[in-house]
């Protein structure tokens, strides 16, 4: 119901967006005036009569957990008059990571069509880095550093091999390039290109490319399958699509997508939700005042399009889920073993050899197949399992997908054929292995064991274009340091390291660690483990990682890490001493860490969760413990010293309990971004800001003693892209000795309960107060609470529900502050 100034400008290439009565627009906001969280969005005149393909195509995109901008069906009033339907689309840029959790990074955007086509430039978009564009910059690498991209195109350069697939492998993420290729093939969207239309995010975090829905032109007319054809199961009109068709951790990443959406019946509430979206495209299209032929825009939103849909999703069910998934054994005469046939789209996810009598002597299990007419081994030792009188192997093994091309439409010609695989399976072990298996079963993708067909032989073949066939999975014993070990240059690890009590790991100046597999410190009171630089005075060493999934699991205990740094090379960066990117489940206990040399952080944890206790963080350079878009646990811990935060929160969730901060440069706890805050039983002293909530974050502090600093609670609007500043709860809490009051500006709130505050802050006039002071606060008691009982605020319950589950026993009602056992 208010006038905004904004930037208006048309946009769009071609006619459908300006040559008509009806007409697109970009629409950008003041930075202090945000539209419902964004600052750039678009008004798009739908391109087909069913009008809501690409809306329709970005809730699909959501609901498949892509990355995908807003999308909305709306009614357009301009200059007073009604202009009918358009979709409102917000437009890509840094707000769209954050608001799917994801750390601010480049986004490249690849366009070589109508305006951005360059002349006389061979090979498209996959062989030019320079014709891309960012929309999105990480502002720790120079704008113009493209290197990540530089290397996925030179990927895309190199003949197809094992090691460029291993490289690919670890450069995409594949979990959300499966996504996205089945999204492709559930919207029947052939509009990424090898021209245009692409849209790529380096996450900076985890090191590697995920793709960005945009512009999907979802079940176009021209898209969808003719009467009596059925949907096309792969789509592939790129060089990257060729690649990624040969990938077979991407094809196994699709195949888990497409199983999940349709056996979790989420494509029964898609369609769903299409039919009602539908229903009111109809109703708003009937009294369009400028759409031409409404008629049969209802027939083709009600009539045709829904059921388009319903009947790609049929056709992808039944290609993928319910089509044949044959496989078939032979047993081999020269060795322990069977080899094995599979074909069908489902690939195989288990395997089981059932032998007449328990199998006490297994060693090892290696695949054999054959390329260009050499074999080759793969060791699975690591992936197989005894179980009685069986051995079950689970791996993923794939029939062969054959590349072929065929039709005249361009978009749909590249195509793919389904072909038996050949596997032999090698066992290694004694007498209990040496008579065949009475059984062999498979479980093809479903969850269910069925008998394999036996036959007297299975004539070989060769593969020609899947790389990595499977990736190896041998058994490695854990690697142990003891003792003196030293670290030089940059080691990567890729197994399970365990360190003993009293190891001293000497690093070298600018060594860093980076572990891809379970870290397990186990130093102990008596004999910690200390990281620390190799001999006195030198260079600061650089940085221990924990990197991914499979270092789950890690833990620290009683260990030091004395005078790191981080460690930035151009494809990644690892901003602290001890950096956790993308980790479950990491816990650190009983251990030192001090003073960090050269960047942001003593310890970063991003995309992960954390549990910090009995830990103490001495003198960081900047910030001690720095927490993205992750979960931390910080308990019985104490931070001093910090030179800038001792806690900085971005985009997560923390419960920070019974500790110390002491003497922070900036903010004892800062916490931003939509962060969520509770601490219980804390001492926050002597600090710049005891604590700071801004940029639609809450803290809530329960029994907290801030005292002694510049400024003990402060919320405030700091960063352009959230609507809202911060919001503080502080109950049963003492704040006395700071220089300066409680602080809030007027786009947050303070709101303080049963506390002992002095001096109290002046009387917060105005229609919505800033600081809000309970009748229970008061200047003269302060350890006693005057009301006994427990009790939370329902709006603060209601922003914090379910966050902590019952750390809520542990508070004190009847004591203001940190109790003395706080450390």
């Amino acid at each position: 119901g208010k006038v905004r100034k904004v930037k208006i400008r048309y946009r769009g290439d071609f006619a459908i967006h300006w040559g008509y009565a009806k007409k697109s627009f970009r629409i950008k906001t003041r930075k202090n005036r945000l539209f419902e969280g964004m600052r750039t969005f678009n008004l798009i005149v739908p391109k087909f009569p069913s009008q809501m393909n690409n809306h329709l195509g970005y809730e699909l995109a959501s609901e498949l957990g892509l990355i995908a901008p807003r999308s909305e069906m709306v009614n357009l009033i301009l200059n007073g008059k009604w202009h009918g339907l358009y979709v409102m689309v917000e437009q890509l840029d840094e707000g769209t990571l954050r608001r799917h959790n994801r750390m601010p990074g480049d986004i490249y955007a690849g366009e070589m069509i109508a305006k951005d086509r360059y002349t006389g430039l061979a090979g498209g978009l996959w062989a030019n880095p320079g014709v891309w564009k960012k929309v999105a910059v990480n502002n720790h690498f120079p704008e113009s550093s493209v290197e990540p991209l530089k290397r996925l195109l030179e990927l895309l350069k190199m003949p197809p091999s094992p090691l460029v697939h291993d490289r690919l492998s670890k450069l995409l993420d594949m979990d959300a390039w499966g996504r996205f290729a089945a999204f492709q093939s559930l919207a029947a969207s052939f509009h990424n290109d090898e021209n245009h239309n692409w849209r790529l995010y380096y996450d900076p975090a985890l090191s590697r490319f995920v793709p960005l829905v945009w512009d999907p032109v979802a079940w176009a007319p021209a898209y969808r399958p003719k009467p009596g054809e059925m949907a096309q199961p792969d789509i592939k009109n790129s060089r990257l699509h060729e690649l990624l068709f040969q990938n077979t951790d991407f094809l196994n990443a699709r195949f888990r997508v497409l199983r999940e959406f349709f056996e979790s019946g989420r494509d029964r509430l898609f369609l769903d939700r299409a039919k009602e979206v539908a229903e009111n495209v109809a109703a708003a299209a009937a009294v369009d005042p400028i759409m031409a032929r409404a008629d049969e825009v209802i027939a083709n939103a009600v009539l045709q399009f829904v059921p388009s849909i319903t009947k790609v999703f049929s056709d992808l069910r039944q290609i993928y889920l319910e089509g044949p998934a044959v496989a078939e054994y032979a047993l081999l005469p020269e060795a322990q073993g069977i080899a094995l046939a599979v074909d069908g789209r489902r690939p195989l996810d288990r395997l089981v050899l059932q032998y007449a009598s328990p199998v006490t002597d297994y060693r090892g299990l290696r695949l054999r197949y054959w390329r260009q007419g050499e074999s080759e081994l793969v060791d699975l030792s690591g992936a197989v399992s005894v179980q009685g009188s069986r051995v079950v192997l689970r791996t993923q093994l794939l029939a062969q997908w054959i590349p072929v091309e065929r039709g005249s439409n361009r978009l749909k010609r590249a195509q793919i054929d389904i072909e038996p695989a050949y596997y032999e399976l090698l066992l290694e072990g004694g007498t209990s292995l040496g008579q065949a298996p009475i059984e062999v079963l498979a479980d093809r993708g479903n969850g269910f064991l069925e008998s394999v067909p036996h036959r007297t032989f299975l004539e070989p073949k060769e593969f020609k274009h899947m790389y990595p066939l499977v990736n190896p999975k041998p058994l490695i014993e854990p690697l142990e340091w003891s003792g003196k070990v030293e670290v030089e240059g940059v080691r990567r690890l890729d197994r399970t390291l365990i360190i003993l009590p009293g190891t001293q790991v000497l690093m070298h100046p600018g060594a860093s660690l980076i572990l891809t597999q379970r870290l397990l410190v186990k130093g102990t009171v008596e004999s910690p483990v200390r990281f620390l630089p190799a001999f006195q005075g030198q260079e600061p060493w650089g940085a221990l990682v924990l990197l991914g999934e499979g270092a789950a699991g890690s833990s620290l205990s009683h260990c030091e890490l004395v005078m790191g740094s981080g460690y930035k090379e151009p494809l990644s960066e690892y901003s602290a001493m001890l950096s956790i990117h993308g980790v479950p489940r990491v816990s650190v206990d009983h251990c030192l860490l001090r003073d960090s040399r050269l960047v942001d952080d003593m310890m970063h944890v991003v995309y992960s969760d954390v549990r910090v206790s009995d830990s103490r963080f001495e003198r960081s350079l900047f910030d001690a413990l720095d927490v993205d878009i992750s979960r931390a646990v910080i308990e019985r811990s104490e931070f001093i010293d910090s030179g800038n935060d001792a806690v900085d929160l971005m985009t997560s969730q923390a419960l920070v309990r019974d500790s110390l901060v002491q003497g922070s440069g900036d903010k004892g706890v800062s916490v931003g971004e939509g962060s969520r805050l509770l601490a219980l039983n804390d001492r926050i002293v002597s600090n710049q800001i005891g604590v700071q909530s801004k940029d639609g974050s809450v803290a809530t502090l329960y029994n907290v003693t801030l005292s002694g600093n510049a400024k003990p609670l402060d919320a405030y609007k700091k960063n352009w892209r959230y609507d809202d500043g911060g919001r503080v709860f502080l109950y049963k809490g003492r704040v006395e000795g700071n220089l300066e009051p409680i602080t809030s500006d007027k786009r947050s709130s303070i709101w303080v309960y049963d506390s002992y505050v002095n001096p109290l802050p002046l009387a917060d006039e105005g229609k919505k107060p800033r600081i809000r002071l309970a009748g229970s606060v008061d200047a003269r008691g302060k350890k006693k609470a005057r009301i006994k009982k427990f009790w939370r605020l329902p709006e603060e319950e209601t922003l914090l529900e379910g966050t902590w589950g019952d750390v809520w026993k542990e508070v004190k009602p009847q004591e203001r502050g940190g109790h003395p056992g706080a450390n």
